[in-house]
C-alpha cells in the first residue's frame, strides 16, 4: 500500500495486478441468488467477493450498526459475523477487496477496505478508511447460532475532504492500495471522484480527480443519478458503479492513475455501458464476481425483503 503522507499523483505500475476477473464483452440477464432475510442484512450497504474463502461475499450494514463485517453465502444467507473490537462505525457505506501490502498481486489480496464516508446532512469535514485483514477461516456452522469470528487485524486512516463535507457511498481500491471514492450527489452534474493516499500513520490525503457521468435519458438529477456503490476490477481499468436505478461499467484506460490535473477530462469522457441488473428496492451494494459478471444487492425497504443478484457474462473475450 502507498504509505506517503500526501497524494503524489504519479503513475503506478499495475503489471503485478493483471486482472483475475473475467472481462465481459456483454452481460446476461440477472439471476436471483436468494433473499437477504437475516435481520443483520436488512441494511446491507456494500459487497466484496472473498479470495480466501470460496463461496463467501463480505458485506456490512449501513449507519446505526456496530463495527462488524458480515459473511454471506452466495445464496444470500448469513454465514458469520466478524466484529472489529475497538473500531467505531459512524456511517459505513461500502467495502472493497484490495492488497494488504504494496506489490501484492490480486491472487494474494486478503484485505478488506471499508469506507466510513456517509454524510447525508453534510456535517462532517472528514472521512475514515478501515483496512481489515480477512479471516482465513470461519467457525463451524452451528444452526442459527453465530459465534463471533476471532477479531482480525485492522487499522484506520482519517482524512479531510479538500472541498468541504461530502456524502459518499461508493468505495473502490486501486491495485496499489489507494482507495477511490465516488460522491452520491443528486445534482445535474458529474459524480465527483476522489483518490485517497494512505499515510504511514493514521492520516490520509484525499484528492479530487474529476467526475463521472451517471445521467441517462431524461434522468438528469435526483436519486436516479445518485451513486450508492462501486467496485474496481483488479487491473484498475473497469469501474463498476450503481445508482438506485442503473448499473454502469466505465472503461477508464488508466484515468484513475493520472496526476489530478490531468484526470478530469478522461474521467468525464470515459466510455460507459449501462448493464442489466435485477430489481432492487433500495440498491446500495455492488461487486465484481470472480467467475465473471457482478453481484448486487439492496437494503430492505418498506418491509420488502431484499434480494441478492448475480449478473453473469453473456460474452467474454476470446483467449
Amino acid at each position: 500500500v502507498t504509505v506517503t503522507d500526501t497524494d503524489t499523483d504519479t503513475d503506478s505500475d499495475t503489471d503485478t495486478a493483471a486482472s483475475l476477473l473475467p472481462a465481459c464483452l456483454d452481460y446476461a440477464a440477472p439471476l436471483e441468488q436468494g433473499k437477504l432475510t437475516h435481520p443483520a442484512l436488512a441494511e446491507l450497504s456494500g459487497l466484496a467477493e472473498s479470495v480466501l474463502l470460496p463461496g463467501i461475499l463480505w458485506g456490512h450494514a449501513d449507519s446505526g450498526d456496530t463495527a462488524r463485517l458480515l459473511a454471506l453465502r452466495h445464496d444470500g444467507s448469513l454465514r458469520a459475523i466478524v466484529p472489529l473490537v475497538g473500531a467505531k462505525a459512524g456511517d459505513w457505506e461500502d467495502i472493497a477487496l484490495g492488497p494488504c501490502a504494496e506489490g501484492e498481486g490480486p491472487e494474494l489480496w486478503r484485505c478488506l477496505y471499508v469506507g466510513d464516508l456517509g454524510d447525508n446532512d453534510l456535517k462532517h469535514a472528514t472521512g475514515t478508511i478501515f483496512r481489515v485483514e480477512e479471516p482465513a477461516t470461519l467457525p463451524d456452522e452451528v444452526s442459527a447460532v453465530f459465534v463471533p469470528v476471532k477479531v482480525p487485524k485492522w487499522r484506520s486512516w482519517v482524512f479531510k475532504w479538500p472541498h468541504g463535507p461530502r456524502d459518499i457511498e461508493a468505495l473502490a481500491v486501486l491495485p496499489d492500495g489507494r482507495p477511490i471514492a465516488v460522491a452520491k450527489s443528486k445534482a445535474n452534474a458529474l459524480a465527483e471522484v476522489y483518490r485517497i493516499a494512505l499515510g504511514a500513520g493514521n492520516a490520509a490525503n484525499a484528492t479530487r480527480l474529476g467526475g463521472i457521468d451517471t445521467r441517462f435519458g431524461d434522468v438528469r438529477q435526483g436519486l436516479g443519478v445518485a451513486v450508492t456503490a462501486a467496485d474496481l476490477s483488479s487491473d484498475g481499468e473497469r469501474l463498476l458503479v450503481r445508482t438506485y436505478l442503473k448499473v454502469f461499467v466505465f472503461e477508464l484506460a488508466g484515468a484513475l492513475l493520472l496526476p489530478a490535473e490531468q484526470a478530469a477530462n478522461p474521467l468525464a469522457a470515459a466510455p460507459r455501458q449501462i448493464v442489466p441488473s435485477g430489481l432492487d428496492v433500495q440498491g446500495e451494494a455492488v461487486a465484481w464476481s470472480r467467475s465473471g459478471g457482478f453481484w448486487h444487492g439492496s437494503e430492505t425497504f418498506a418491509k420488502v425483503v431484499a434480494r441478492l443478484w448475480r449478473v453473469p457474462c453473456a460474452q467474454t473475450p476470446k483467449p
